[in-house]
């Protein structure tokens, strides 16, 4: 039977008083300075916006008036209708386009988050901009909802999604193809022939794709137990964490006695040499002076 060591058991109590302390701390800075030269020096950000996305209390969206806040519950009604509690309103058309903005708690996603905020508030066709009447926008929480993610297979982000063909071909626009500034975000959405060179998502999990409702599936499973989890103290988790990973490694380690046994009987063991081994290696030549035959008298 494993049992929890008593050193993983003391690393699992103290690791959170220690994660800002000492070397720990020293690491955070460093990290804290990094991410800061790169809002500054890479996206072009401000200090007061660098500021605004340092901070690590994360505060609740606001209901945005022309962007839809997708859930695991709502998202097949919002994406299929357009609408957030009417299941049984009239479908989409076929040529209607989704942009969803995946984010997350990292420090990128602030940014994207908020410039896309700023586009369907100023540029979206609901509040008189510019940008075409069947283009949607939503929001997605990496952080908070599992099922949507999971079958769009985002494991980072943030990653802006434009969707089409009734959410049959995406595309995903990431931190290397814009900055998160408004008025070129709302620039590249409004010209369809630039951001449709972007390449769709092929592949067996991707929508139409043989492995797609086992996707649909798993992922619904994987909600389930996120579900399961999240309503755990962090303390049971980082205890039954540290359980499995002690009970895989006792695991793999399990045949190490009976190896360690063998292999001393093999020490204790006088080495025999083979035939093939007598072949392989001829006898060293002799290195004494042949003696003289006395020759034999004859009687």
């Amino acid at each position: 039977m494993v049992r929890l060591s008593s050193s993983l058991a003391l690393l699992s109590a103290c690791a959170v008083p220690l994660a800002h302390a000492g070397p720990f701390g020293m690491l955070y800075s460093a990290t804290d300075s990094i991410t800061r030269f790169g809002l500054k020096n890479v996206l072009r950000l401000n200090d007061t916006q660098i500021e605004r996305v340092m901070t690590s209390a994360e505060t609740p969206l606001e209901p945005h008036p022309y962007a839809f806040d997708l859930t695991d519950s709502n998202y097949e009604t919002v994406l299929a209708t357009g609408t957030s509690d009417n299941p049984f309103a009239p479908t989409l058309p076929k040529d209607d386009i989704w942009v969803i903005t995946v984010f997350g708690s990292d420090p990128v996603s602030k940014p994207f988050l908020e410039g896309m905020n700023n586009v369907s508030l100023r540029y979206s066709h609901e509040a008189g901009g510019p940008l075409p009447a069947k283009m949607h926008f939503a929001r997605l929480n990496y952080a908070r909802e599992t099922v949507l993610p999971t079958r769009l297979w985002v494991w980072k982000t943030p990653v802006i999604v434009v969707a089409t063909n009734q959410m049959q071909t995406l595309r995903f626009l990431k931190p290397g193809h814009v900055r998160p500034h408004d008025e070129e975000l709302a620039e590249i959405l409004g010209k369809p022939e630039v951001w449709s060179t972007v390449a769709p998502w092929q592949g067996l999990l991707a929508p139409g794709g043989r492995l797609e409702p086992q996707l649909a599936r798993l992922a619904k499973l994987w909600a389930k137990i996120h579900n399961a989890s999240a309503k755990m103290p962090s303390v049971v988790l980082l205890g039954l964490s540290g359980f499995i990973m002690n009970f895989v490694v006792s695991w793999f380690h399990k045949d190490d006695a009976k190896l360690q046994r063998e292999f001393e009987a093999r020490k204790k063991r006088p080495a025999t040499e083979t035939p093939d081994e007598k072949v392989a290696s001829p006898k060293a030549k002799s290195t004494a002076t042949p003696s003289k035959k006395t020759p034999s008298r004859r009687k």
